[in-house]
């Protein structure tokens, strides 16, 4: 899964707005969490699941998921 990071909710001041820091918290259950530099697009594709990182990764989300359907032969 991927998500704000910890790191960047505390740049922006918003660490200590929320009940939890979604990094810190899927970590701590085990969870498969990546990520890429601070506030920069990162996309993480699994079949056609895709997921973006940030708002800054919403055009290469919507760039990679017609290309997965296109592979999947998903119309």
């Amino acid at each position: 899964m991927t998500g704000f990071a910890s790191s960047e909710e505390v740049a922006v001041g918003l660490a200590d707005t929320g009940p939890y820091l979604l990094e810190d918290a899927m970590k701590e259950v085990g969870g498969d969490y990546q990520k890429g530099s601070d506030f920069e697009p990162y996309v993480v594709t699994d079949g056609l699941l895709v997921m973006g990182w940030n708002p800054a990764s919403a055009a290469r989300a919507a760039k990679v998921l017609p290309e997965n359907m296109a592979q999947s032969k998903v119309a």
